[in-house]
């Protein structure tokens, strides 16, 4: 019968300890979903799909009430799921379960960056290389997340939370709240003290803080552009041609803004052209800008046609005669086109009927629209590893032409010494800094050296311009990317960690400030302290006051005292020779000290 008792509380037990382990997992996960809530989530809502204003204030003021809103129902919630009387050691698990989350992915960042730069090093697995070790990284991480696992799961773990609890961390009651008051208010009052000074020192090292984010392993891209990707045949056309639609993107919203600043100058613009502005500025807050800084009746600018547009070609093909009869030089309309057809736009604009600008513009306002919502495109980008195997490839298979190369466009037809003919194909030229691979450029050479031999009987020379072709060197910069172009994938721990961080710092300073007087043993030192304090007999105030002059009278009368002996004394001992001021040897001594 005792057997099957105590066979009954095991199993009892047993049973407990897998549903605390089981509600310290879930609690983890609620507190995780709750902040992804508060901060990403709502930054989306907030910020991209409800498009309000980074620059204005209100729209700040807005978020954080709203953060605030959120995060007060995500806790009535969270509350409500714990109930009234939680598991024992519960909510200490759930904190110490977050905060070993929290640390598992800040060593799992770690060691996958540790494992990324050698495997970046290790150029051998090719390919591959990625592959391994992101299945490593991933390795490591859900190891460290099983064996915490396990780690929550034991008893001892679990009777930590419990003590925890017990010394009062997770409670909001008092112990003894009528006893040792005074010196209980004073030492939180120190608690804060410090606190304050703390956040104080933080927000001067936080002043150009953004958000606490964590760098991805193996997730790195390098930006290419036209300085960094090198002399890469494959990889170059397709940056130069990203960034010419670059160039273009910004040209056409440049231009476009400009157009919408200047019909808002003309008489009568800003309220003809209401309904559309409304739209622009929906779209694009730079048209918002654009409409607070712009001055009804103020002079207008010339206006700047879209690229490839019918007025941009006419105008474009009058602007030469337009500089010529000006007496300005050819060459400023090819060295500066923008500038001329400016200038000869507001030269068009001299006298411009306003209707009719409102009317052009209304027309042309489709166009406008379409260049300002335009995505704007982004700068050719490569994995890190890509870009390392591309310039490894580069440099082992590629050759550089760092001088012309020879051009013969004849097919000469040898005949060779058993009677068969031979059709030797036309050599192609080679411009000083083509890319080509190396197998093609031997096939060349072998081509030219053969043409050279077949040809000496028909008295044929060669140019003069079939000079040497190098192969390109380590230290040559054909190369596709450095590691100042690397960007990485990142997870936000803490956004706008320059208030947010501030904040919960008060926050757990106050906590911390009224839980540690009401700690039971902290507490009845605390008790005994005070009560040490009322069996001191304290001196009246009128006794006070009297005692403070005794004491500044007596330093005062002994400060004339001394100056008066002192300056006594010095005269004394001058005048029996005792004291020499003009003795070297008094000089070599105070020198030496």
């Amino acid at each position: 019968m005792a057997v099957a008792v105590k066979q009954n509380r095991e199993t009892k037990a047993s049973s407990q300890q897998r549903q605390l382990t089981v509600s310290i997992i879930l609690g983890v996960l609620y507190v995780l979903g709750s902040l992804g809530v508060i901060f990403p989530l709502l930054d989306a809502v907030w910020w991209t799909w409800l498009g309000f204003d980074r620059d204005v204030g209100w729209s700040w003021v807005g978020r954080i009430a709203v953060g605030l809103a959120a995060a007060g129902v995500l806790a009535a919630v969270g509350v409500r799921l714990l109930g009234r009387e939680p598991m024992r050691g519960l909510r200490a698990g759930i904190l110490l379960g977050f905060l070993g989350f929290l640390l598992i992915l800040l060593l799992t960042q770690w060691l996958g960056s540790t494992l990324e730069g050698w495997f970046y090093a290790w150029t051998s697995l090719g390919d591959s290389a990625w592959y391994a070790g992101v299945g490593l990284t991933a390795a490591i991480g859900f190891g460290l997340l099983a064996g915490f696992g396990w780690l929550i799961s034991r008893r001892g773990f679990q009777n930590a939370t419990a003590g925890l609890e017990d010394a009062g961390w997770f409670s909001s009651k008092g112990y003894k709240p009528n006893q040792g008051q005074k010196v209980r208010r004073g030492t939180m009052l120190g608690i804060l003290i410090l606190a304050g000074t703390g956040i104080m020192a933080l927000l001067h090292s936080l002043e150009a803080a953004g958000n606490w984010t964590l760098q991805v392993p193996f997730s790195g891209k390098v930006e290419l552009n036209s300085k960094n990707v090198g002399d890469h045949p494959e990889l170059r056309p397709q940056v130069v041609k990203r960034e010419e639609e670059i160039g273009a993107w910004e040209t056409n919203r440049q231009r476009a803004l400009a157009e919408v600043r200047r019909v808002l100058r003309l008489p009568g613009g800003r309220d003809a052209l209401a309904g559309e502005m409304d739209q622009l500025a929906a779209v694009d807050k730079s048209v918002r800008k654009v409409m607070a800084e712009t001055q009804p009746g103020s002079a207008a600018e010339p206006t700047l046609l879209l690229a490839g547009s019918r007025e941009t070609q006419l105008l474009s093909a009058a602007v030469a005669d337009a500089m010529g009869s000006a007496g300005v030089p050819s060459p400023v309309l090819a060295a500066q086109p923008l500038a001329a057809l400016v200038w000869a736009q507001d030269l068009a604009n001299k006298g411009v009927n306003p209707q009719t600008e409102i009317a052009v513009f209304k027309e042309r306002f489709e166009k406008i629209k379409e260049a300002l919502t335009a995505p704007q495109p982004q700068h050719e980008s490569r994995d890190r590893f890509q870009v390392r195997d591309a310039n490894r490839d580069l440099k082992e298979n590629y050759v550089k032409i760092t001088r012309g190369g020879y051009d013969d466009p004849q097919k000469i037809e040898v005949t060779k010494p058993d009677g068969s003919t031979e059709v030797l194909e036309p050599t192609p030229e080679l411009k000083a800094g083509d890319v080509i691979k190396e197998s093609e450029f031997e096939k060349y050479k072998q081509l030219r050296e053969k043409r050279k031999v077949e040809r000496p009987g028909l008295g044929i020379e060669v140019p003069a311009k079939d000079k040497e072709l190098a192969v390109i060197q380590e230290q040559d910069p054909a190369r596709t990317g450095t590691t100042d172009y690397v960007h990485y994938t990142t997870i936000t721990l803490l956004p706008h960690l320059k208030y947010i961080a501030p904040l919960l710092l008060a926050a757990l300073g106050l906590w911390f400030a009224w839980r540690v007087v009401n700690v039971p043993s902290f507490s009845d030192f605390l008790i005994a302290t005070e009560a040490e304090l009322n069996k001191v007999s304290w001196t009246t105030k009128k006794r006070l006051f009297q005692d403070t002059v005794v004491v500044l009278v007596t330093v005062i009368l002994m400060t004339i005292f001394l100056f008066f002996a002192d300056v006594a004394w010095s005269a004394l001992l001058k005048g029996i020779g005792v004291l020499r001021p003009g003795d070297q040897s008094a000089k070599q001594e105070q020198q030496q000290w």
